[in-house]
């Protein structure tokens, strides 16, 4: 068994703990994810299992896209409702009118600190290790990218956003910015992950339902490896596919279409609708295998 799983990840579950799931119900010991979500955050988590493991590098540049809830006059260590009150007001009507410029104002490339209660290392440790501590660590602000930031609802002090974001992009840390440029403070009241590596919430599996299926049943729901990948399809001969997986390069196609649209020189090659795996294309115009997935020559 090989592909991906969309899981819609439960509240309450870490990602890790929904890859030990996995393991278990699969039999399969190479199991990843791919995007981690906040043990409290619910929706879409991209999970590989066996040769699927080794596209996970190449799904982080995909687009996400979150439902979150945003709660105002409230401000917290954490960023999200979960974590200690630092700050609580009542948020009055100009602030309340400004919502929706002020957000806006976080559309396209912007500067981000990511929150002291994150997975992101530094000097090997996780930094909510050190949040959890008491230790301050001085976090270099990173460029992030927002498409855009849609307001579904605005009732009382709860605000229910759509945002559709790059890679890094910290929704809780949205909210709390959001809050200080209001005046009022604001924190994550709730997270859904809607879209992940081309993966749609409406096409998730639950977890609970999951648990009641066979491994023949899961193997039914399974993505093949290429899905999420958005990269170009080369097609080859059975002869070019054996040098491929030999690990030898192949002249590419003539065809300055295909490279003007290609993502980073990268392309997805298939032999009929034999997935072989991923190339890019060196200096030379030779095709350089990248990762091969399947190794059966023909």
């Amino acid at each position: 068994m090989q592909g991906i799983i969309n899981l819609n990840k439960p509240q309450g579950m870490t990602s890790h703990d929904c890859v030990g799931m996995i393991r278990r119900l699969t039999g399969i010991k190479k199991v990843g994810h791919a995007g981690t979500l906040d043990p409290m955050a619910t929706g879409v988590l991209p999970v590989c299992v066996g040769r699927a493991t080794r596209i996970m590098q190449y799904l982080d540049d995909e687009k996400k896209e979150y439902v979150c809830g945003m709660l105002l006059g409230r401000r917290t260590d954490t960023q999200d409702i979960w974590g200690t009150t630092l700050e609580e007001v009542i948020p009055d009507e100009e602030q309340l009118r400004r919502v929706t410029d002020v957000l806006k104002g976080f559309e396209g490339d912007i500067l981000q600190t990511p929150p002291m209660y994150s997975a992101l290392k530094y000097k090997g440790k996780k930094l909510y290790e050190y949040a959890r501590k008491g230790i301050e660590i001085e976090v270099k602000p990173r460029k992030i990218h927002v498409d855009e930031i849609e307001i579904l609802n605005i009732k009382d002090y709860y605000v229910t956003l759509r945002i559709l974001c790059g890679r890094g992009t910290y929704v809780r840390s949205i909210c709390d910015e959001a809050g200080r440029v209001l005046g009022c403070g604001a924190c994550m009241s709730s997270l859904e992950r809607t879209l992940s590596a081309g993966l749609r919430i409406e096409e998730s599996v639950d977890a609970d339902a999951l648990k009641e299926m066979t491994a023949e049943e899961i193997e039914a729901i399974i993505y093949p490896p290429y899905y999420p990948l958005d990269m170009e399809k080369i097609y080859v001969t059975p002869e070019e596919a054996n040098r491929l997986i030999d690990g030898k390069h192949i002249p590419f196609p003539d065809r300055s279409d295909v490279m003007k649209s290609a993502k980073g020189g990268r392309f997805t090659v298939f032999e009929g609708s034999r997935f072989i795996g991923i190339i890019h294309v060196g200096e030379d115009g030779m095709m350089i295998p990248e990762k091969i997935f399947d190794t059966e020559k023909k």
